[in-house]
């Protein structure tokens, strides 16, 4: 990561329409393959103190909160 590789290829295996899909991570790095893969809603869950949260559509303290955020606006 930040390279979207991965995620491209498990998208093209499974067939998912990544614009409509949702990642949830721990790391920038994370946000930003999100985002070079065209990821619709990228959470940022507990990521370390000033870990920057530019590629993220949503940032909290953790998996728990992304969840509920996903179920209130997915």
């Amino acid at each position: 990561k930040p390279e979207p590789g991965m995620i491209l290829h498990a998208a093209a295996m499974l067939n998912l329409d990544l614009a409509a899909s949702a990642m949830v991570g721990d790391r920038a790095t994370d946000m930003a393959a999100a985002a070079a893969a065209g990821i619709g809603e990228r959470l940022l869950a507990g990521a370390a103190a000033g870990e920057p949260a530019d590629n993220a559509t949503w940032s909290g303290p953790g998996l728990t909160e992304a969840l509920a955020h996903l179920r209130r606006h997915g």
